[in-house]
């Protein structure tokens, strides 16, 4: 579904997983032979690798952020770390310095990008002088104009504004859209990640029940929802059925 030539929009409220959804992606379309530039801005490459890796090795990214991984794990975690970055050197390829559209530009270019991920769009920092909006739009326009000229899919990763905590049940709309405007406008779809409520039981569960729902797909159907679940110490998405 994420066509060359087009933009998509992956947004959420902070803690939502957005980034733990695009890098899954990324890792994916790697895997299948796809050659994809991650630009990170606001975690470390060595970070972002440890954070995927965790899994493999029983430990969680919390635990590590905390400090409560025993050091032998530790340097399990930096191998397995080390390892997965081997393993996906060859197609992917991640940037994780301050940066500007023309930065993403030249990289996508010199790698011959086909799926370009950017985390996350405010961090860029492109025309300082511009009002915001004005500012976020002229960003999301020249990324578009990027993926019609180098022929590949961009992704860019967007916060929803507090309006989207208003109501913990409803799930998060256009409107929600940080000083949306022109981002709703270039791009071709639009991905919202909603954390369903947590109750007395699920409070307990090491997974949250989530919704992805696409409110804009310029070739496909408006509002459909995709259910998730979100386990919190693997840190990877999975389809998930009626309950």
């Amino acid at each position: 579904g994420l066509e060359r030539q087009t933009l998509s929009v992956i947004a959420a409220r902070p803690s939502q997983g957005k980034s733990t959804l695009g890098l899954q992606i990324a890792l994916h379309a790697a895997r299948q032979n796809a050659r994809v530039l991650f630009v990170s801005l606001e975690m470390s490459e060595t970070n972002l690798f440890a954070r995927a890796a965790c899994p493999l090795v029983g430990v969680t990214w919390l635990d590590v952020r905390q400090g409560n991984v025993a050091a032998p794990d530790i340097a399990r975690l930096k191998d397995a770390a080390a390892a997965m970055g081997s393993e996906y050197a060859p197609n992917l390829f991640v940037y994780d310095k301050r940066a500007t559209t023309e930065t993403v530009w030249e990289l996508a270019q010199a790698h011959r990008a086909d799926l370009v991920f950017v985390d996350h769009l405010r961090k860029l920092g492109d025309r300082p002088e511009l009002q915001e909006v004005k500012r976020l739009g002229w960003i999301t326009n020249r990324t578009k104009d990027m993926a019609k000229q180098l022929n590949l899919h961009a992704c860019l990763l967007v916060q929803l504004n507090r309006g989207a905590d208003a109501d913990e049940n409803r799930a998060p709309e256009l409107k929600h859209l940080r000083d949306s405007g022109e981002i709703e406008e270039d791009a071709d779809l639009v991905m919202m990640l909603h954390g369903l409520p947590v109750n007395e039981i699920t409070r307990q569960r090491p997974t949250r029940d989530t919704d992805l729902w696409i409110r804009k797909a310029r070739d496909g159907i408006r509002d459909a929802r995709v259910k998730l679940r979100y386990n919190l110490k693997t840190q990877q998405f999975a389809g998930r059925a009626d309950d």
